[in-house]
């Protein structure tokens, strides 16, 4: 979907729908989530769609890496494992992906716009792959261990836009 961020547009926000408000005004850019004005984003008076894109974006890659960062400390704990590094990045086939050589895993910005509970999956799902590289019986019984439901998330973002199916059981 191309976005104008104009008013009364629909964004997603951690599986919510908001309505866009645009707010003109000399103070602070940014974002805010407000119960019943929905998603308010803060900008300078005559800013150009490319310039609230900019703004919206960097308010989603911090949001989600805030969430991430929580999410890694309490798996590294029930796993026993170390994530090295994470990072946040537009990607156009895949929710995450992990290297188990350098420890380090990358989420998919538009995880934000997905229910807490399956970036808690996919950061799970990467950090799986710390200990078992391959989407065998073992990584699925991690997973299974760990967080029993995790094929309803799975499915729930294969069913979404950017879903894919690298792997079946």
């Amino acid at each position: 979907m191309n976005h104008k961020y104009v008013s009364r547009e629909s964004h997603y926000y951690l599986g919510k729908r908001y309505l866009l408000s645009i707010q003109e005004g000399k103070g602070r850019q940014g974002v805010t989530i407000h119960k019943s004005k929905g998603m308010i984003l803060f900008v300078r008076p005559g800013s150009t769609a490319e310039r609230r894109e900019k703004i919206l974006t960097e308010w989603y890659r911090n949001e989600l890496k805030k969430i991430v960062a929580a999410r890694i400390e309490k798996w590294e704990t029930d796993l026993g494992v170390t994530v090295k590094a994470f990072g946040v990045r537009k990607m156009k086939t895949k929710w995450g992906s992990c290297n188990p050589k350098t420890g380090r895993i990358l989420i998919n910005l538009e995880m934000i716009k997905k229910p807490e509970q399956c970036i808690d999956y996919i950061v799970l799902h990467e950090m799986a792959h710390l200990i078992e590289k391959r989407h065998n019986d073992r990584f699925r019984e991690i997973l299974t261990h760990h967080m029993p439901r995790w094929q309803t998330y799975r499915n729930e973002l294969n069913e979404a836009p950017l879903g894919h199916d690298e792997w079946q059981e």
